[in-house]
């Protein structure tokens, strides 16, 4: 498991209920996070928390990285475009679906603990 680190983006108050901007599914996604930083902890693989950037696997991808991203690590909200309001369930599903098997793979926090023994 060498040139492997967790990159953790953007857990922060806002997101959480009484932030400024909650998002849909913080609170497992939160949990699943923290289970994986405990994991790389134990292990002793590095460990960057990110904050106020928006960026995305494509970016990493690019400069040639191999990335993996926890579905089930992630939240946002409903987006509205025009007068439609985007469900959160369907904008998780479509950017992780534009993601997958071209600029990462697709995993459960499960799934990459599993890997990880």
């Amino acid at each position: 498991m060498e040139n492997i680190c967790l990159i953790l983006i953007d857990l922060q108050n806002d997101y959480f209920p009484g932030g400024n901007m909650v998002l849909v599914g913080i609170e497992e996604a939160a949990a699943n996070a923290q289970r994986l930083l405990k994991r790389f902890r134990e292990i002793k693989l590095p460990v960057i928390h990110v904050q106020h950037v928006s960026t995305r696997p494509g970016a990493a991808f690019d400069l040639g990285f191999t990335c993996t991203v926890s579905h089930d690590a992630c939240a946002t909200k409903d987006l509205k475009f025009r007068e439609e309001t985007v469900k959160a369930s369907h904008v998780h599903t479509a950017f992780l679906a534009a993601l997958s098997g071209i600029y990462a793979d697709i995993l459960s926090t499960e799934e990459i603990l599993r890997k990880m023994l």
